[in-house]
């Protein structure tokens, strides 16, 4: 027995259902009927999932204003307008254009580097067995928000340095709600749109089936993983579109390219 979906789509929904005001709203006894209490609770979950993926957009938006219009135009022109294709973006490099000098080597990027050695306007090296840090980041910003509106909050103690934190954060949570993630065989690689599959910790078939049921119902998670492109398109909505420039674009773009 188990439940599939994305690491984004779980991110998301545990960061949904650990918000703090539907934390005390589950904890408040209310002369209610359990179906409209329930729904009440799925309402809430879907505004603050929402509200989650536009917080990741802004995490996005926050990576592009740190780059120069000599960055955004190269990195449009060599990778696309979406802004999450542009390896800067995963890893994280800052501009270096308005403080390098022209015939200094940027940064003294080399083949070994981490993602915080790396010009924009180079490519940076791909760590694919860590987590974008735009994703790093949007975690770490809601974490913080949480622990804001709870100084309880339990979760906020976590580095979140790499993926490893942020898996560790997941299973923490899942772990109160009686289920954790199976590990994987694949080691090399961390997406966030990577499979990953829930299981409960329970050995007992019944106890099982009543585990699963609930994570579905908290989580709001789908039987079948067809609304988790949800995230991933959310993302692509991020992009640049480079300035109109009637003498010079057209030989500025030939120029990067």
């Amino acid at each position: 027995m188990s439940l599939h979906t994305t690491r984004i789509a779980l991110t998301h929904a545990l960061l949904a259902a650990f918000h703090p005001s539907l934390v005390t709203f589950r904890g408040v006894s209310l002369p209610l009927p359990a179906e409209l209490h329930s729904r009440i609770c799925a309402d809430i979950h879907a505004v603050v999932t929402q509200h989650l993926l536009q917080c990741l957009q802004e995490c996005l938006h926050s990576s592009l204003s740190s780059l120069c219009e000599d960055c955004k135009t190269y990195n449009s022109c060599v990778f696309g307008s979406c802004v999450v294709d542009w390896p800067c973006t995963r890893t994280g490099a800052k501009c270096f254009c308005t403080t390098a000098e022209p015939s200094t080597p940027r940064n003294g990027v080399s083949d070994d580097c981490d993602y915080e050695c790396s010009s924009s306007f180079m490519l940076p090296c791909r760590d694919c067995s860590q987590p974008p840090m735009y994703f790093i980041n949007h975690v770490r910003d809601i974490l913080s928000t949480y622990s804001s509106l709870d100084p309880k909050f339990p979760y906020a103690k976590f580095p979140l340095r790499n993926g490893n934190d942020i898996d560790s954060v997941l299973s923490t949570m899942l772990s109160t709600l009686g289920c954790k993630i199976k590990p994987s065989p694949v080691m090399d690689n961390w997406g966030i749109a990577d499979e990953v599959v829930l299981v409960p910790s329970s050995t007992a078939t019944d106890e099982q089936q009543t585990t699963l049921a609930h994570l579905r119902i908290t989580l709001q998670l789908s039987p079948r993983p067809s609304s988790i492109s949800l995230h991933v398109a959310h993302l692509r909505t991020v992009t640049y579109q480079q300035p109109v420039r009637l003498d010079t674009s057209a030989g500025k773009c030939a120029l990067f390219v």
